[in-house]
């Protein structure tokens, strides 16, 4: 299977940075000769006090008519030239800014063109969910069965409720915080209560004591906390390694399962994994799950200093993406990010967190945000595709999205590998202690 990739190290946002460290190189030679002109004309008009002392002018006179001319000129050069690097700096800077409008407008308008597209196809892919949904047994069931078991049925609504109402005006609208998406997201979620996170630990809890070495590994310690199928579980792996001098250091891997309660009509759910952590998060807000976890990795002994790798499927994405935005809030150290299946392209992701979004082809619920993942050096988008064609299987875990896995891990495309390279301190661990952890919440 093929992957594709966009973002990273080596994506034209890269390319716009190194313009802008270019513009800044250019800025100081042309401040440096700006200063250069200023000393040579402070020596033109004071040749004797500045360069020769009392005794020049009087000992060769033609002498310093030489260095006041020299200087004037040297002087006029650099003013010129140094005024020349100033004016070509800063139209570098606005050159990369309007490129960038350029792709923010882009990124508005793409996801609604791609959703009106592809909803069709979504639709017809999910045919057999669709026909046991409506078959009336079914239907006697009433709302709670469908969601219960058609998790990613919502997610085809909303989908296509986007593109209903997100108009041409919404495409100009500035900062994601203020998409019509986010801000519908934060307007429901005030109907639900979110109450207090309650944690948990499960000392039996089943765990792996090998340290990861890929993100193969990575993953298969998120697959062993996602098949117990509790809400709100949660692992921090502890990874440990020593360096050539024998200092040891210390990471953090936290994984963050995803939703396990759809059930719309309860408002004060005790299940923290539920629609209204998604609501929450969809809508750019601390959830009492976001809480939870941050709780967890504290009882870990994780403190300010420890880089933090944060690690989610489906809603555990969309959390650990807050909790990224919120790090320093909550006094942690988060450097990195990998999500699967998440709709996350609303979120203000900070320029030193390294991200790196898993989207399978046909899965439609990273896509319940209306909008693409930025194009950004710090933010990598890996396609894949793997699983039979329905929703349910798309989305899945185990069934769409670890066969991908080891396709990033073995790819040789140069913005995964730096990538990769940038997560060495947690894929390079002599030992792994894991904490499992259970978050509820208390209405």
């Amino acid at each position: 299977m093929s992957i594709t990739v966009s973002g990273g190290a080596y994506s034209i946002d890269a390319e716009f940075d190194r313009l802008l460290w270019f513009a800044e190189a250019i800025a100081g030679l042309g401040r440096a000769l700006l200063d250069l002109s200023r000393a040579a004309a402070t020596c033109g008009l004071d040749p004797i006090r500045s360069v020769a002392g009392a005794g020049v002018a009087v000992l060769d006179p033609a002498g310093t008519l030489a260095i006041e001319s020299r200087a004037a000129l040297l002087a006029a050069v650099c003013g010129e030239a140094g005024l020349l690097c100033e004016s070509l700096a800063a139209a570098v800077r606005a050159g990369v800014e309007a490129y960038r409008e350029c792709d923010t407008l882009s990124d508005r308008a793409a996801p609604i063109l791609r959703a009106v597209r592809d909803l069709p196809g979504a639709l017809l892919s999910t045919q057999p969910d669709l026909l046991d949904v409506i078959h009336p047994d079914r239907v006697a069931r009433g709302a709670r069965g469908v969601l219960d078991r058609d998790p990613e049925l919502p997610a085809l609504l909303f989908d296509g409720f986007a593109v209903l109402k997100m108009g041409p005006g919404s495409l100009i609208v500035p900062g994601r915080e203020r998409a019509p998406i986010v801000i519908g997201a934060r307007t429901l979620s005030a109907l639900y209560d979110d109450g207090t996170p309650v944690v948990e630990r499960d000392p039996g809890a089943k765990v792996s004591d090998r340290a990861p070495r890929s993100m193969t590994d990575v993953w298969d310690g998120m697959a062993e906390r996602n098949l117990e199928q509790k809400s709100g579980a949660v692992d921090v792996r502890i990874v440990r390694h020593r360096d050539l001098l024998g200092v040891e250091h210390t990471s953090a891997i936290v994984d963050i399962t995803g939703t396990r309660d759809w059930n719309v009509l309860n408002r004060a759910n005790s299940h923290v994994a539920d629609t209204t952590t998604n609501l929450a998060a969809l809508g750019n807000r601390m959830s009492s799950y976001e809480r939870g976890v941050v709780q967890a990795i504290r009882a870990s002994g994780v403190d300010a200093h420890t880089p933090v790798m944060l690690v989610g499927h489906s809603q555990g994405g969309m959390v650990a993406a807050r909790l990224a935005v919120d790090a320093r809030v909550h006094g942690l150290n988060v450097t990195h990010v990998v999500t699967a299946g998440s709709p996350i392209g609303n979120v203000e992701m900070p320029r030193h967190v390294q991200v790196l979004s898993i989207e399978n082809k046909g899965d439609v619920v990273p896509r319940l945000d209306a909008s693409d993942n930025p194009v950004r050096s710090n933010w990598i988008t890996v396609g894949i595709d793997h699983g039979r064609p329905t929703a349910m299987a798309r989305h899945s875990l185990s069934e769409g999205y670890l066969p991908g896995i080891p396709e990033i891990d073995h790819s040789s495309d140069p913005s995964i590998r730096e990538w990769i390279g940038s997560a060495a301190s947690f894929l390079d661990g002599d030992s792994v202690r894991t904490d499992v952890y259970t978050i509820r919440r208390q209405p």
